[in-house]
């Protein structure tokens, strides 16, 4: 045997080395989608769990102070606002772009939209956002903001629950204990969501019906429901992750 047919023989011919890389390239895709599965889902426990103590947060502020708290501006940034996650009563506009947002102004369903105020919580920095990096929106009845006063509409926001098959049901309303106050994260779409680190949101609002309603503002309805990734359906696409209370008496 020549030497040349020898090597011929032991190599690999460009068919076999095409159908190894082709092989190669499917367990890696395989593999990336798997970690990226992964992240998806860590993410989403992180984020359950962080607003498991938001929640438990704000129960507590009431205990201390009689009331709940306003939101906190979403505009401000930390590390670099010194007002950041601080509470604030006054809105400073009654648009989305505001960074805390009144709605229904000056009647006893007015609310207020901003930022989990994170640090009147006793909280620290890094639980005002998400596992994808945005702020947590808080909306919260005005009027059981004020220890003096207590009152308002007991519960303004009317909640709305559904099932991943597209049903959707009144969970509560107004005049029949609706909620005093709600947190949502956006969840991995980010629509509507203000990252940590900026001034505006940088995901336009929109998407399935529920997820729509968890960030423009229009009315005082909000939407809790399963996880739905729209498969069949784009409009029942679902992501938030809402965590609210009634009014505490």
């Amino acid at each position: 045997m020549s030497r040349a047919q020898h090597t011929i023989r032991s190599g690999f011919s460009l068919v076999e080395l095409a159908l190894v890389i082709t092989i190669i390239s499917v367990v890696v895709a395989v593999g990336m989608n798997m970690g990226s599965d992964a992240v998806t889902f860590s993410n989403r426990i992180a984020t359950q769990q962080q607003m498991k103590i938001i929640k438990i947060a704000v129960e507590n502020y009431y205990v201390r102070n009689g009331a709940l708290p306003c939101p906190a501006n979403r505009a401000l940034q930390p590390g670099i606002d010194a007002a950041f996650g601080q509470a604030n009563c006054t809105h400073t506009g009654t648009t989305a772009s505001a960074g805390i947002v009144s709605i229904v102004t000056g009647t006893p369903n007015e609310t207020l939209i901003g930022m989990v105020p994170i640090r009147s919580l006793g909280l620290p920095d890094y639980l005002a956002g998400d596992a994808w990096g945005n702020k947590i929106t808080y909306v919260v009845t005005k009027g059981l903001t004020d220890s003096g006063t207590y009152s308002g509409t007991p519960n303004s926001l009317a909640l709305r629950a559904g099932n991943p098959y597209g049903t959707w049901f009144p969970l509560t309303s107004p005049t029949a204990g609706g909620a005093a106050w709600i947190a949502i994260s956006h969840g991995e779409d980010m629509k509507g969501a203000w990252p940590l680190r900026g001034t505006s949101a940088v995901v336009a609002c929109g998407g399935g019906w529920g997820d729509t309603e968890n960030c423009m503002y229009a009315n005082n309805t909000y939407y809790d429901m399963f996880f739905n990734d729209g498969t069949g359906n784009t409009g029942l696409y679902f992501d938030d992750f809402p965590v609210w209370g009634t009014k505490y008496q």
